[in-house]
């Protein structure tokens, strides 16, 4: 298992079992510097002194074999530490997914409406 997989997936052992906290948050600017992408959800928590961002974005694509322009989406994991991003990560799409579902579950604090 590659160590990208090992993080993601201990962040989402430390949510699930509330050893870490996530909140909703606007992204900084040293993710939306230079981008034309839309980041439409963004969570950040902190872990061993260093900023993760978790958020989906939004993004033009071409779909060579319809000619046309559409959107796609991805998930994107960064660490941000001093104003730098120092690691990005949006290639393991299905842990990711998986990860944002679990902070956004977490979040939501659903449970506050029964």
């Amino acid at each position: 298992m590659s160590k990208h997989i090992q993080l993601i997936t201990n962040l989402q052992k430390l949510t699930i079992n509330q050893e870490i906290v996530w909140r909703a948050s606007s992204p900084p600017e040293v993710i939306t510097r230079m981008k034309d992408e839309h980041i439409q959800t963004c969570y950040i928590t902190s872990y061993r002194g260093a900023d993760f961002y978790l958020y989906l974005e939004k993004y033009r694509e071409y779909f060579g074999e319809f000619d046309t322009w559409g959107f796609s989406e991805r998930v994107i994991l960064n660490i941000v530490e001093d104003e730098f991003i120092t690691w990005e990560n949006y290639q393991d799409q299905g842990p990711l997914r998986d990860l944002l579902r679990i902070v956004m579950n977490s979040a939501s604090n659903l449970d506050r409406f029964f």
